[in-house]
């Protein structure tokens, strides 16, 4: 059915597609999406996504358990980084997360001892923020985001992440 809703989005003189038997084959593999409810379109990618992941899995076995890293005294957040994607690479291994899986830094700081920790989630979905434009009457419509740059919508992203860790 995914391959076929494909072929009609790519080849078909039609403006318009409902994908409704798609959307019936998707609810029979994840019980979720089945019926009539209204879905983010985020959130079928990211089930859809999911499930590929379980069916590329290269692993024999999973590991019943990985801890994810500690940060070392003293240790470049980069050898983190490494250490934390090695281990989840160990229990989640697949052609998925080569293509779609990335990591976030996250770092909590107790309010208390002012002490931070850092550890890496490892995701596949961004929700990137959309630049308003520089015309104040702009209403949000498709047509007004034309212009939009993804680079740009990711450097906002990463400048959204700085300012919550205090960064300037």
């Amino acid at each position: 059915e995914f391959a076929k809703l494909l072929y009609e989005l790519c080849f078909s003189s039609e403006t318009c597609i409902a994908p409704r038997s798609f959307k019936a084959k998707l609810g029979d593999f994840i019980p979720e999406f089945s019926g009539f409810a209204q879905h983010d379109s985020q959130e079928v990618l990211h089930a859809m996504l999911q499930m590929f992941h379980e069916d590329t899995l290269r692993l024999e076995q999973r590991p019943t358990s990985v801890d994810d890293p500690m940060q070392r005294d003293g240790e470049p957040i980069e050898e983190l980084s490494e250490r934390s994607w090695k281990a989840y690479r160990e229990r989640e291994d697949s052609r998925m997360v080569d293509l779609f899986y990335g990591q976030l830094k996250q770092r909590s700081v107790c309010s208390a001892c002012e002490r931070s920790s850092i550890k890496f989630d490892h995701t596949n979905v961004y929700s990137l923020p959309i630049p308003k434009g520089s015309d104040p009457s702009s209403t949000g419509s498709p047509s007004d985001l034309e212009s939009t740059d993804i680079y740009e919508c990711i450097r906002l992203f990463q400048d959204e992440e700085n300012r919550m860790e205090g960064v300037d």
